[in-house]
């Protein structure tokens, strides 16, 4: 009987961790994943039946959403359970995604783990650090308003010490915090894409079904965000569509001096990409940890040309640049808006 009752707890446990990996990023918040439970390890599967393809042909997006889920599930599990955790990211084969646009259905190698974490039978106390990243992922949302105040060189220093811990490899993610005259053309670039996407009908129909909220996917008006007056800034807008653009209001309190953070990779391949949404869901979780809310430049990694632009900005020479995050402090009078979640029971299996 009090073997039954330590299983329960556990399971429990568990349940919760898999509740926390749920609260990742993901791209358009299309939480595309799939858990399955078998004791006290976990197993985080691509779930292939809706995401964005426009933007994201290759599956680069939707895998660092995965990664970012994986980095929620290994902290739930060593702050809940107490035990190590052995992280695996893409332990069997690659994944293979659809091609641009296609309305193909998936090949059966798209049911592949993409992270399997184990837990070890020891107890083995959580550090301070993890602790702390583990209380911020309730919290954590993705920003598009305007972010006033900046990091501190502290907050700076635990934000890229966190997304500097992705697991197999030690240096492959690295953290890059361009200066000023690098920010200024890295925002130049977001805005000559986001210009460009706003003129192909695959994507305005794309982002149509993605701006309402079905089955706790989707971002829902109220997380919209305004437009920045200068147009300097450009958050992902979630209001245009092929049936004409809603009304969104103009504000003028973008910052003038964006702070942002590029996390880069060695190689530029499905691990690669997993990694690197590792990384940028520690960043985050670090960053709230501090006080600070984060925005994400997504229309930088979405076009190839741009990718390579950003990297000889940033001056990558043997890198590639996954993921661009804005960070500051909220402004008093804009209370967060988080996006919905599926339900616990849609996405975990055991």
């Amino acid at each position: 009987m009090t073997m039954r009752v330590v299983d329960l707890a556990i399971a429990r446990r568990v349940r919760r961790a898999v509740k926390d990996a749920t609260l990742a990023a993901s791209v358009h918040n299309s939480q595309p994943w799939r858990f399955v439970v078998v004791g006290s390890r976990v197993e985080l599967w691509l779930d292939p039946a809706v995401r964005p393809t426009v933007i994201d042909p290759d599956g680069r997006l939707v895998l660092a959403s995965l990664g970012a889920a994986a980095a929620n599930l290994e902290l739930g599990l060593r702050c809940r359970l107490q035990r190590a955790v052995h992280l695996d990211l893409l332990p069997g084969e690659d994944v293979q995604c659809p091609g641009r646009r296609s309305a193909a259905p998936w090949g059966s190698l798209a049911w592949v783990p993409v992270a399997r974490a184990t837990c070890g039978p020891a107890a083995v106390p959580a550090s301070a650090r993890e602790v702390q990243l583990h209380g911020a992922i309730a919290s954590r949302h993705t920003s598009r308003q305007p972010l006033c105040g900046g990091a501190s060189r502290s907050d700076w220093g635990f934000v890229r010490e966190a997304a500097g811990s992705a697991p197999c490899g030690g240096d492959a993610v690295q953290s890059v915090r361009p200066d000023a005259i690098q920010t200024a053309m890295l925002l130049e670039i977001a805005v000559g894409v986001d210009t460009r996407w706003r003129q192909d009908v695959a994507y305005l129909a794309e982002i149509e079904c993605w701006s309402p909220t079905r089955d706790g996917r989707g971002v829902p008006a109220q997380a919209r965000g305004p437009r920045d007056a200068f147009g300097k800034v450009t958050a992902r807008d979630f209001s245009v569509g092929v049936r004409g653009d809603h009304w969104r209001p103009a504000d003028a309190h973008f910052e003038m001096s964006p702070q942002l953070l590029a996390v880069t990779t060695v190689d530029d391949d499905q691990r690669a990409w997993v990694r690197s949404g590792y990384a940028m869901q520690r960043a985050m979780l670090a960053a709230t940890a501090r006080g600070l809310d984060v925005g994400v430049l997504g229309q930088i990694v979405e076009d190839p040309e741009a990718r390579r632009s950003a990297g000889a900005i940033l001056g990558l020479t043997a890198s590639t640049v996954q993921q661009v995050l804005r960070l500051g402090r909220p402004g008093a009078d804009r209370p967060p808006v988080r996006t919905p979640r599926r339900a616990l029971r849609q996405v975990m299996s055991s």
